[in-house]
């Protein structure tokens, strides 16, 4: 019967704390994900990202867009920059080789930027060299979409077809970044000399890397000068210049790591994640593990009666009470241990379900072995300031006594497991009402009137060559007769990544988000007219194009167009 309780108490011990152990494994690989967010990049403390409130009207509102003229102006400011480069993004397009008739198309992402990228943020080059990425059709692509393309074949010099592109030759490939980084591990070609003198294409980001990134405020100023040099004849602007006055930031040199939290930039193509989020998440691991420890602490005094005869028996045969104690707390880190084994096992099952979705970071065991190693050290812990205490106290008391069967728990042992299960139940409490507050808010962003329909829809991305032939696609989808009617638009509906755009209006230059769409869009949504008329498919003809306005904005913000 005693071995049958303590196989029994065993047991649950196995199951709460490996389910504590996956728990914890799981949140740190989401908190190590956004901590270590971009802090791969080789002299990462130095990189940053230029940020303007180019929007004069909104003064709090920054924008990581930039044209090209400006940043190079600003790249050469000042000699405390080291390198510095611009980078924009065209999203996912799918490949094939060229060398082969029926090789498959794989999607990945393609992106331009300047040469001096290469340099900015350390790509290591394990294949070929870059002295030719400048000339038009080249490019250069990761390990794993080399390996995915040619296997195990030399990719150098070989190429791959785009839909309706021109082939593209590979130079030089490199190591693949990590996945916590805002490069993702695609194709790269060269911007060339694409828009160097168009002042009016925003749709770069300029990475600087500084010698000494002590000296971010006077290059900040350095660039300053060179905007407001630039506009000196263009009174609007000037104007708001002065308004401002000098201790007004216009500009801000942003470390590429802190860009991954920050929620004031428009436009912003970096993955997001918000710093009190991850400290609450740290926090919650830690309380777990602490519930873990309590409970198993618990569970141990609780087997104290079981096990106490056998101890003393032991002790009246002259084992010491040393190695009593250290049998003892043997025993419940080897418990902690096959618990971490457990939750190995979990998190290996749970790598192959769609609950990784749910985690920015990768939940394969493999792909984690630094926080698997800590856990370890925390499981090693757990045994130990669990099995401690009880060792101490079941080896304090006089053999003959407890042999004769007189034994019970002390005044003191029983108030301990009293603090300790109400301290328990406290935690678990507040774990619980942040669970609901949490489920609250979620339900509401959920249920929240965003101004259009969105039941029963379904948003994915498409290839720029379906995109290129979305009409013929339209048809073949709306074949299947669950699928009731089809559009398209430029992006995600819900997005901060619209097209940032400027035109002149009555004699003003504004900028404004633009989000080209099919002239069905808004009745595909729900959307309603409230003053004047919908798209129509001649809009598409028009030169200067036709735009839809936002009801109860003052100008052309957020505007809709073919």
């Amino acid at each position: 019967m005693r071995t049958r309780k303590n196989l029994f108490t065993t047991v649950l011990n196995v199951l709460g704390l490996s389910v504590a152990f996956a728990a914890f494994v799981v949140i740190l690989i989401q908190v190590n994900y956004d901590l270590g967010y971009n802090k791969q990049f080789k002299d990462s403390d130095r990189i940053y990202r230029l940020e303007g409130a180019f929007n004069l009207s909104d003064m709090n509102s920054f924008s990581n867009n930039i044209s090209r003229p400006l940043a190079a102006r600003f790249a050469n400011c000042s000699p405390d920059i080291e390198v510095a480069g611009d980078i924009t993004f065209q999203g996912d397009v799918s490949f094939k080789r060229s060398d082969l008739e029926n090789a498959p198309f794989l999607n990945y992402e393609i992106a331009s930027f300047a040469k001096n990228i290469i340099k900015v943020l350390g790509f290591e080059i394990v294949a070929g060299d870059t002295s030719t990425f400048d000339v038009n059709g080249n490019v250069i692509l990761s390990e794993s979409a080399a390996k995915a393309y040619f296997g195990h074949e030399n990719p150098i010099g070989k190429s791959l077809t785009p839909g309706g592109e021109a082939n593209f030759t590979i130079v030089a490939v490199y190591k693949d970044f990590p996945q916590n980084c805002f490069i993702h591990n695609g194709i790269y070609r060269s911007l060339g000399n694409s828009n160097l003198d168009n002042y009016s294409e925003w749709s770069y980001t300029l990475l600087v890397k500084l010698a000494d990134n002590s000296k971010t405020d006077a290059v900040t100023d350095m660039m300053l000068g060179q905007l407001i040099d630039m506009y000196k004849d263009n009174a609007e602007i000037t104007s708001a210049f002065e308004k401002a006055g000098t201790d007004a930031r216009f500009l801000r040199l942003t470390p590429i790591h802190e860009a991954h939290f920050a929620k004031d930039v428009t436009y912003d193509w970096m993955e997001k994640a918000s710093r009190s989020t991850t400290f609450s998440l740290l926090t919650i691991a830690i309380l777990i593990i602490v519930i873990a420890i309590i409970n198993f602490i618990n569970f141990s005094m609780a087997a104290i009666p079981l096990s106490i005869k056998g101890i003393n028996t032991r002790k009246v045969l002259g084992e010491t009470d040393t190695s009593l104690r250290i049998r003892q707390i043997g025993q419940a880190v080897c418990i902690s241990l096959i618990s971490l084994a457990v939750a190995l096992l979990w998190l290996y099952i749970l790598s192959g379900t769609s609950f990784g979705g749910f985690i920015s970071g990768s939940i394969a065991v493999g792909d984690n072995i630094a926080i698997v190693l800590l856990t370890a050290a925390v499981a090693v812990f757990t045994g130990i300031a669990a099995g401690i205490y009880p060792a101490l106290y079941s080896t304090s008391f006089p053999p003959a006594l407890v042999i004769k069967g007189s034994f019970s728990l002390s005044p003191k042992g029983r108030k301990l497991r009293t603090a300790l299960v109400a301290l328990q139940y406290i935690i678990s409490l507040v774990l619980i009402m942040v669970a609901l507050f949490i489920n609250v808010q979620s339900s509401y962003m959920k249920k929240f009137d965003m101004g259009y329909d969105s039941n029963n829809i379904l948003t994915f991305s498409i290839p720029q060559e379906i995109g290129s032939k979305s009409e013929t696609f339209e048809s073949m989808l709306k074949e299947n007769p669950m699928i009731e009617d089809v559009t398209f638009a430029s992006g995600m509906i819900i997005s901060n990544g619209k097209m940032g755009w400027g035109r002149p209006y009555k004699g003003k230059q504004i900028r404004y988000d633009c989000f080209p769409v099919d002239p069905d869009f808004l009745e595909f949504f729900g959307m309603k007219i409230v003053e004047g008329r919908g798209f129509v498919p001649e809009d598409a003809e028009k030169a200067n194009g036709t735009y839809i306005q936002r009801s109860g904005d003052s100008h052309l913000s957020r505007n809709r167009r073919r």
